[in-house]
Order: structure tokens, then C-alpha cells, then sequence
């Protein structure tokens, strides 16, 4: 016997989080200057670590840029056809290779 319907989509969903969460700290970690932006933000709205709630977290003006950008750049929907260059391309003086992924740079 195979697992239920209800279990697969909760275990799928559960997964989608953890990758968008572990995405959101490694590409924070990659840029300083974001990060330090996002914690800027979090430390000047809240004083006690408590207070921070999904709820109290809405009005967050960065902190939901960031979220945006890492569902942009790591777009974590398996049917969909990967984000990638196929002949080369200059971006405002930037060359982004053959066969690379723009998600990757």
C-alpha cells in the first residue's frame, strides 16, 4: 500500500519550505550587504526576538523583497524548465556564459 494523497502533499509542501528557507540563508549568506540590510530592518521593528511573529512580520517592507527574490531565483517547481542562457548574453557588461543558468550567477 502507498501513501495517501493528504501525506504526499503534506511531505511535498513540507519540503517546498525547508528548500525556500535553506535557499533565502545561503543567498544571504553570499551577499553581505543584503543581509545586513534584512538585519537592519529585523533589529530597528523589534527589540525582543518574542515579538517576532508571522503576523508582526507583514509590514516588512525588505524582509519581503528578500522572500520575493529567493522564490524568483530559486523558482522550486519541478515541471518547470530551468532559467538558463542558451547562446551567451551580455547583462550591462556582464557575460553570462552558454548553457548557464542565469539562477546560478
Amino acid at each position: 500500500m502507498g501513501m495517501d494523497n493528504s501525506k504526499v502533499d503534506y511531505s511535498k509542501k513540507r519540503q517546498l519550505k525547508i528548500i525556500s528557507v535553506s535557499t533565502t540563508a545561503l543567498l544571504l549568506a553570499r551577499e553581505r550587504l543584503q543581509f545586513e540590510g534584512l538585519v537592519h530592518e529585523m533589529r530597528s521593528t523589534f527589540v525582543l526576538e518574542l515579538d517576532t511573529t508571522v503576523t508582526s512580520t507583514k509590514g516588512l517592507v525588505y524582509l519581503e523583497a528578500v522572500i520575493n527574490e529567493t522564490l524568483r531565483i530559486n523558482h522550486h517547481n519541478p515541471s518547470s524548465t530551468p532559467r538558463s542562457v542558451p547562446g551567451g548574453l551580455d547583462v550591462a557588461g556582464n557575460l553570462i556564459p552558454k548553457i548557464t543558468s542565469w539562477t546560478e550567477l
